[in-house]
């Protein structure tokens, strides 16, 4: 840790010609290493230092996800300072108290996310989720069946083949039948005809900040055009948005009649990526989630 302070405090040096008062290490991502940085005239900022050689190129993209989610009016993200294939530098936000208001305000924001549109799925390069690849290979927008297709080949297919190598075959083999008996069933139930909208990706609680002037800002994207419902997975898997969330969302952009039933394909994909990432103790919550499709 020693080494790594003074390399972090050289850094900064150069960066900001101050010197460092505090570093206080935070918890983070697998990839990652989170740090507070206080200089001595009082400015802080929030630093993250690459754990895996693996993972090289995701602060850039990182970064660029943060730039595109920032052309929405109504919502923000941190400002960047510096950043290299080791390190990224952003302002530290000291959290507020969230209120409904902060909330509907999220919810608002993201609608304003979602009308930033492509006439394709996917991104420009693959990017992260967590510390797992995500594979953005465009497909451009023909008919109604091209999202679906798009997301079992991409989403759940890529997370099915990575289990398979990460995992003991003998054991996930059935769940990776299972999983792809049901492709066309998949792909039927979320086929639709709407435009492919930017999405953040990965948006559970822990990735929203409240400041202190309680603004919702968003954090670490794992950013792609899809349909936007596809958003919805990650948040409603683990809970913690309020109400007033949905109230905004939805009174800025409704979803269609059915969404919480799909909805659950989502959360598959994100299940399915965190099995792989955390291991068995999702297994039986992916199970339980597959019978009912």
């Amino acid at each position: 840790m020693s080494e790594k302070k003074n390399s972090i405090s050289s850094l900064f040096f150069k960066f900001k010609n101050e010197e460092i008062k505090i570093i206080r290490e935070l918890s983070g991502g697998s990839a990652s290493s989170c740090f507070q940085i206080v200089l001595n005239n009082g400015e802080a900022y929030f630093l993250k230092t690459l754990n895996s050689s693996d993972a090289r190129g995701v602060f850039k993209k990182e970064v660029d996800g943060l730039n595109k989610l920032d052309q929405a009016l109504g919502i923000s993200t941190p400002k960047i300072h510096y950043f290299d294939e080791d390190v990224l530098i952003l302002d530290y936000i000291e959290s507020g108290r969230e209120k409904s208001k902060s909330w509907f305000q999220l919810g608002v924001g993201l609608a304003q996310v979602h009308l930033i549109k492509s006439d394709f799925f996917g991104f420009d390069y693959d990017n992260y989720i967590g510390r797992n690849l995500q594979v953005n290979t465009q497909v451009i927008f023909q008919n109604r069946k091209s999202w679906g297709e798009f997301f079992f080949k991409n989403r759940i297919g890529f997370q099915l083949d990575l289990m398979l190598r990460k995992r003991q075959p003998e054991k996930y083999s059935a769940l990776n039948l299972m999983v792809r008996k049901l492709e066309e069933k998949i792909i039927e139930k979320i086929s639709s005809d709407d435009e492919p909208s930017l999405i953040h990706g990965d948006l559970w609680s822990g990735n929203v900040i409240f400041d202190l002037e309680e603004n919702p800002v968003l954090i670490d994207p794992a950013v792609y055009f899809g349909n936007r419902e596809a958003e919805f997975g990650m948040i409603t898997l683990f809970g913690g948005f309020s109400p007033s969330f949905f109230k905004g969302y939805f009174q800025e952009y409704p979803l269609q009649e059915g969404w919480e039933k799909r909805v659950q394909i989502y959360q598959l994909y994100h299940l399915l990526n965190h099995l792989n990432l955390f291991g068995d103790s999702y297994y039986n919550s992916i199970t339980k989630l597959v019978n009912n499709l």
